[in-house]
């Protein structure tokens, strides 16, 4: 299974930045649907409970407007000043019924209770009709007992008051109800907003760190080892494993290190063996050294020297080292036989690896 450390830097770059990414825009977006519940809440507040109220008042100062007129309708004394109270009275009461159709629309509560105060609205006009005709008829003291708060008059408008007051306080009900809806929603926009903004942070700091560890980790480890390789450590290799850029970096340092040991190897055999040449000048002694450092940069256990005999037909032992004189016998020289025989043939280096146990070789 592919694991972060073998992922590319540059993808885990691109998931952490866009995780990131989606983050702010869960925030932007979440920030977005919570201000429009707000702004809805708002609008309701605005549109019902506050227009309610609003009509409310002009409602009830309609009423009390033509409750002022009545009892100036009492003192007029002239026919003039009689009708100029009921003309005011009258747009008073047109007003009213316009207040009642915005409630109609705007009240949030049961619609009968709109109906109940409309029905009552006009019982109390017409009783403040029949009282205005008795006052046309004279009857003056008849038409002040129907306005006392005992009288037909009084006593239905403390029956449209308190309609009036039962539709009022279903409204501040409303409107306590949607303040605690607004608070809920702020509480609930905060405590979303601190949760993302936390897990934001925290996944930012998680993807520093995983930069760093990715990044830092590896670096340090090459630029140890070029270090050492530089200071005259040849063999010095890179641990580092990963199927990332920093891994194929430090597979490629490591090929690059094995192909300069082995030349500097290569080098630095081919000048001691030159040397050992050029300081020898027996035969015996020249191929003895000869054998002792080929069989110590080959890492080999044992060696011989052969010469083609005077009759060209055979190839005899000269120097060995490691050996006994059956497993250094004459070989042919006409005919390519034994271990010998494909690189006197062919007149090129074999290497013969992993020789199994029953081979027919000697060795």
């Amino acid at each position: 299974m592919k694991t972060i450390r073998d992922m590319k830097t540059s993808t885990v770059m691109i998931a952490g930045f866009a995780a990131i990414i989606v983050l702010m825009l869960a925030i932007s977006v979440l920030a977005w649907l919570q201000t429009n519940k707000l702004a809805q809440q708002n609008e309701l507040l605005y549109q019902h409970p506050f227009q309610v109220r609003k009509a409310l008042g002009d409602f009830e100062t309609r009423i009390n407007a033509i409750h002022r007129d009545m009892r100036g309708l009492m003192l007029a004394d002239t026919e003039q000043e009689l009708e100029d109270f009921v003309n005011t009275m009258d747009v008073n009461q047109a007003e009213a019924f316009r207040q009642l159709d915005i409630l109609e629309q705007r009240y949030l509560g049961p619609k009968g209770d709109i109906q109940i105060m409309r029905q009552e609205f006009v019982k109390w006009n017409s009783i403040r009709q029949h009282t205005i005709r008795l006052l046309r008829q004279g009857k003056l003291e008849e038409a002040s007992d129907r306005t006392k708060p005992n009288g037909v008059g009084g006593a239905q408008d403390k029956l449209l008051f308190a309609k009036t007051k039962l539709v009022y306080n279903f409204e501040i009900n409303k409107a306590e109800q949607f303040y605690e809806d607004v608070t809920v929603l702020k509480k609930q926009l905060n405590t979303r907003l601190l949760v993302l903004n936390i897990v934001a942070f925290l996944l930012s700091v998680l993807l520093a760190y995983l930069l760093v560890k990715l990044i830092n980790h590896p670096l340090e480890v090459i630029t140890r080892v070029v270090d050492d390789f530089r200071s005259g450590n040849k063999s010095a290799r890179s641990s580092y494993r990963s199927g990332n850029q920093f891994g194929k970096l430090s597979d490629s340092f490591n090929e690059m290190a094995e192909a300069l040991e082995s030349d500097y190897q290569i080098a630095s055999s081919a000048t001691e063996l030159s040397d050992i040449m050029l300081n020898e000048n027996d035969a015996h002694r020249f191929c003895d050294e000869l054998l002792k450092k080929l069989l110590e940069v080959t890492n080999s256990q044992m060696g011989a020297v052969y010469l083609l005999n005077s009759d060209r037909t055979l190839f005899e032992r000269f120097s060995c080292i490691g050996m006994n004189s059956e497993g250094c016998r004459p070989f042919s020289a006409i005919h390519p036989e034994g271990e010998f025989g494909r690189v006197l043939s062919s007149q090129t280096i074999v290497h013969i690896p992993d020789v199994p146990a029953d081979s027919r070789f000697d060795f």
